[in-house]
């Protein structure tokens, strides 16, 4: 990862966005602390589908309504 001042960040702000666009990453610095980091854009809609295709993929489904049979109705049953 590419570190920048933040006075030279601020005089080539257009170059280092284009260059996070084209998914290099940078520190940008003060003081020599680390302020803040430019990086690529994450597009949200697709890292969920990724994640939701991921968890359908091994998610078992029981059935949820045969062990609630037994008990009756909830008119006639009666909870002591």
């Amino acid at each position: 990862m590419q570190t920048a001042n933040i006075s030279e960040f601020r005089e080539n702000l257009a170059s280092y966005v284009k260059k996070a666009n084209y998914g290099e990453s940078f520190n940008i610095t003060s003081d020599g602390k680390v302020m803040a980091t430019l990086t690529v854009p994450v597009n949200q809609r697709e890292l969920a589908k990724t994640k939701l295709n991921t968890l359908a993929a091994s998610a078992v489904i029981g059935n949820v309504v045969s062990p609630y049979a037994s008990l009756g109705s909830p008119a006639t049953t009666i909870l002591c």
